[in-house]
């Protein structure tokens, strides 16, 4: 008798145990997929939006990597600006003024003919 009372009590520890295991984990997956997926919304959409006011600020007139990140409120061009630049730059959206000398302190950026269609058809909508 004492046998089979701690033999069902620790069949009993062991399953029980088991089950809020497995809660436990799946909970925890949950969790830890939501906070994954909101970081990297908030991530791409930070992106998005850098370039989308980087350009923003170009439609107006050229500017230099430093008046760009002075307007976005940053004290100089850190990775967001590097990053949005060089991207828009690829994507073929902005041009250099001095495309001879891309690393001339002189250097500006313009809004392409191509961003300039993009953003007028994106207003009329």
């Amino acid at each position: 008798m004492y046998l089979d009372d701690r033999t069902d009590k620790s069949f009993e520890m062991r399953l029980s145990t088991t089950l809020i295991g497995n809660r436990e984990s799946k909970v925890e997956s949950k969790v830890e997929s939501k906070v994954e997926s909101k970081v990297e919304s908030k991530v791409e959409s930070k992106v998005e939006s850098i370039e989308d006011r980087i350009l923003e600020l170009l439609r107006a007139q050229p500017m230099g990597k430093s008046d760009v990140a002075r307007a976005l409120r940053k004290k100089r061009p850190d990775g967001q600006v590097h990053t949005g630049i060089n991207a828009l730059l690829a994507n073929g959206f902005i041009e250099r003024t001095i495309p001879t000398k891309p690393n001339s302190r002189l250097q500006q950026y313009r809004l392409t003919r191509k961003a300039l269609r993009s953003t007028e058809s994106h207003d009329e909508k």
